[in-house]
């Protein structure tokens, strides 16, 4: 990409961004020099990330702007128009399709103004000037570095701090970047850069790089407003994935990755969570087999998660199958239930009714599927008995297996109760109450006889 000159001033000038970091501005140690009274010293910098340009205003006195909109920070696009202070540019492709080199990029752009008599003396005596500093530049050589110290050409600029003063100031910049101040320490960090003429100077190198750790900073910042942004919508599985995308890419040293990481544990509580809950109304719905996916995305995102664990073995259960799970953990049905005089946390209670339909018996044939279809129908009229239970003993816990008899027009006949740790007789004749009226698909081949356990327990 490249900056067409536009204003009268640089119509005549291109500059090739080839560089991931250009320092554009009126001072001769930027990349791009623009010598116009409207342009600050370090007007603005464009850095590449390896996909987007990054326009940044570095605090000009006239600003920075695109498509005639000031910006602090601006991400560029083709046609886009750039304007340093009053002088413009066309941000767009190379028309000839040619990349110069790297060092092309070091554009001096400057009003050529007509020269005068005042002009020439200016240039014969910088002409005199530059004879001097070869005179010196040899001496130096021949003589030791005692001239070159005195003459002040050691890397840096003449006229500018000592040694010992940019290396204090180069210490309570970084202390700044420690303290998580960027725009004071950029700032100071870039105004000592600049007095190096010689960047490769150990103070300068020092300078640059911890000029590099706020730019990984910024990233990482933008990187966590978009995990955040997603959180705060909700959208916690997404932030979730964001998250574990971004997390490896981020340097150590940075504060927004000791921050992420202190929200990695709620996160990912609350992504699988969500799932949870989705697997839990998938379950209640009948709908096993979204509630199976559900329980194992909630843990891909936590492997131990026990309520995911429990639904996924309650949803991808099979009646008759070998291997299957204990009959305590299965075929679960908990619903969150308010007011009603029953308090089991705050004004939320749980309660768990279990049990899973043994294989019909007698004369008759009754798939176990409609069977666990009809009971999942009507738990709610099971679990109503049992909170009945609740409200006299808290802590009533217990298993009641009842059994039945599915006539040839799938009425039941003869509900009854063949063990019962439960103790609370009047739970145990609710239940068979209410399976007394339940209908059933009308089995073939005469009545069939129906086994089935309800384990009950409180949750807290």
């Amino acid at each position: 990409m490249k900056l067409a000159g536009i204003s009268r001033v640089v119509a005549a000038h291109e500059v090739m961004l080839t560089r991931s970091d250009i320092r554009v501005g009126r001072s001769l140690d930027n990349d791009v020099v623009i010598e116009h009274p409207s342009v600050s010293g370090l007007h603005a910098h464009i850095s590449f990330d390896g996909k987007d340009y990054v326009l940044e205003d570095r605090g000009s006195e006239q600003g920075t702007r695109v498509n005639s909109e000031k910006f602090k920070r601006f991400v560029l696009r083709r046609n886009d128009l750039v304007q340093f202070g009053d002088v413009r540019f066309r941000f767009s492709s190379p028309s000839d399709g040619v990349i110069p080199e790297a060092g092309s990029v070091s554009l001096y752009v400057r009003r050529q103004p007509k020269l005068t008599t005042g002009h020439k003396k200016a240039m014969l005596l910088g002409g005199a000037a530059a004879a001097l500093l070869v005179l010196v530049v040899v001496a130096w050589l021949i003589g030791g570095e005692s001239v070159g110290t005195w003459m002040g050409l050691t890397g840096r600029k003449a006229g500018v701090d000592s040694p010992e003063v940019l290396k204090a100031r180069l210490v309570a910049a970084v202390k700044l970047l420690d303290e998580d101040r960027l725009v004071e320490a950029r700032t100071e960090l870039e105004q000592i850069r600049g007095q190096f003429a010689d960047l490769k100077s150990p103070v300068a190198v020092q300078a640059q790089n911890a000029l590099d750790r706020i730019r990984r900073e910024e990233l990482a910042r933008e990187s966590i407003d978009r995990v955040l942004t997603l959180r705060a919508k909700g959208r916690a599985d997404e932030a979730w994935t964001l998250m574990q995308e971004v997390l490896p890419q981020l340097p150590p040293d940075t504060h927004a990755r000791t921050q992420l990481e202190s929200l990695q544990g709620p996160l990912r509580d609350e992504a699988a969570g969500a799932h949870v809950a989705l697997a839990r109304r998938a379950l209640e719905a009948g709908d096993r087999k979204t509630a199976a996916a559900e329980a194992e995305a909630a843990l891909k995102i936590d492997g131990a998660n026990a309520e995911a664990k429990k639904l996924r073995a309650t949803a991808t259960y099979v009646p008759g199958a070998p291997g299957q799970p204990d009959e305590e953990v299965v075929v679960e049905y908990v619903e969150r239930r308010r007011g009603g005089g029953i308090d089991f946390s705050g004004d939320t209670g749980l309660v768990d009714v279990r049990g899973k339909a043994a294989a019909p018996a007698s004369r008759g044939r009754l798939p176990q599927e409609a069977v666990e279809q009809v009971v999942s129908s009507r738990s709610a009229e099971i679990r109503w008995c049992y909170e009945q239970g609740l409200a006299r003993e808290p802590n009533l816990v217990g298993k009641v297996v009842a059994e039945w008899t599915v006539g040839e027009n799938g009425r039941v006949q003869n509900a009854r109760a063949v063990h019962s740790s439960l103790k609370d007789d009047e739970v145990t004749s609710c239940i068979l109450k209410k399976i007394g009226r339940w209908s059933f698909p009308p089995p073939s081949g005469g009545d069939v006889v129906v086994s089935y356990p309800f384990a009950f327990e409180p949750k807290l």
